[in-house]
């Protein structure tokens, strides 16, 4: 049986005034040893004007070192190497080669899948960390990330929590779903549009 679950990141960056192109990098990498496959990402957020925005991946921790970042292109994954997001030319790479929010937002499971490959046909996770290029021409240009969205399958044992016992649920209208816990554990809630 294969289950889905859903991560989210918030990313609040909001730009104001024209400056030069900012290379963001998190503090820390998000680890995901716990998982088999990534099935998507999504990011969200607004961009008006010329505002522009490229996303590099490292699948590194980038707490213990510096990781190379990566970019998906048509051919396939590229290896941009090592960036520090306070040199300008490595802010020039990424706005040359790095991944527009429609083309990371397309990559598929099976390309995931490729980025993390361990060279001997399987794929390996441990870390993941979205580094994003920020550039504005003008003040009211506006460039704003509000969240990304990871969905991955799951590795692990589970149990089947039993309604009535564990949990319970209600609809409150036609778009919100209640879960109310009713025992002690960890739970992981999967909801299947229909």
């Amino acid at each position: 049986m294969q289950y889905y679950a859903l991560l989210v990141f918030y990313l609040y960056q909001k730009t104001f005034r024209v400056t030069d192109a900012q290379f963001i990098t998190p503090k820390s990498s998000i680890r995901i040893s716990s998982i088999s496959g990534i099935s998507s990402v999504k990011v969200t957020g607004t961009k008006t004007g010329a505002a522009n925005e490229r996303y590099v991946i490292a699948k590194l921790n980038v707490e213990t070192g510096t990781p190379d970042w990566y970019a998906k292109t048509a051919v396939g994954w590229i290896n941009l190497g090592k960036l520090d997001h306070t040199i300008h030319t490595d802010a020039d790479k990424i706005a040359q080669q790095g991944m527009t929010q429609e083309e990371l937002n397309a990559i598929t499971a099976a390309e995931w899948a490729q980025l993390f490959d361990n060279g001997r046909g399987t794929s390996q996770y441990q870390w993941i960390a979205f580094g994003y290029l920020q550039v504005q021409q003008s003040s009211t240009d506006v460039c704003e990330n509000d969240e990304l969205i990871m969905e991955v399958n799951m590795r692990g044992k589970w149990v089947k929590a039993i309604h009535g016992t564990d949990y319970n649920y209600e609809y409150d209208g036609v778009d919100k779903l209640q879960v109310h816990i009713l025992s002690d554990g960890d739970y992981k809630l999967n909801h299947v549009p229909v």
